[in-house]
């Protein structure tokens, strides 16, 4: 599916307005709520809607302590699907990135506290494959923002997206 223009700016307006609003989407944009209904359909059947998220905090959740891991693996056949699995899989890590460079994988971890965060490195660290680690324990989140589109500005869209 080639997402248009009006796809994007449907996808802004919702990620602007945190929820699904059709009323207001389509108020906001000008468009009938039967074209908007059609389109969110399309997208969805398309994957480009995974899901509904809600965006919570994790730290009210007391999952103060956030840790960023590189993580180095043993090169073979296939080790990026297979590794990242056994990375995925561990209770605590919210993200695996399979990367080029020195390292091979980027962890993201959230631990409720220091003795947790030791559990999930340790886990890490017995996974056969994976060599060495080096990990960051972050002191200020400055910017987190897991709605892509707010990354842009509106008027930026068309430029940013457009063949």
């Amino acid at each position: 599916m080639k997402v248009d223009i009006k796809d994007l700016e449907i996808l802004y307006q919702i990620m602007a307005k945190n929820e699904i609003n059709i009323e207001a989407v389509s108020k906001e944009m000008g468009i009938p709520k039967s074209t908007l209904h059609y389109r969110l359909k399309k997208l969805r059947e398309n994957k480009v809607i995974k899901g509904v998220y809600y965006d919570v905090d994790s730290e009210k959740l007391g999952l103060d302590i956030t840790a960023i891991s590189l993580v180095k693996a043993k090169y073979s056949k296939g080790y990026g699907d297979r590794v990242g699995k056994k990375l995925a899989d561990i209770p605590g890590v919210w993200a695996v990135y399979f990367v080029l460079g020195e390292n091979d994988f980027v962890v993201l971890v959230k631990a409720k506290d220091r003795d947790s965060l030791g559990r999930i490195m340790d886990q890490i660290s017995e996974i056969p494959e994976v060599e060495r680690t080096s990990t960051a324990f972050v002191l200020k989140v400055i910017k987190e923002e897991k709605n892509i589109l707010k990354n842009y500005r509106k008027e930026d869209i068309e430029n940013y997206f457009s063949d």
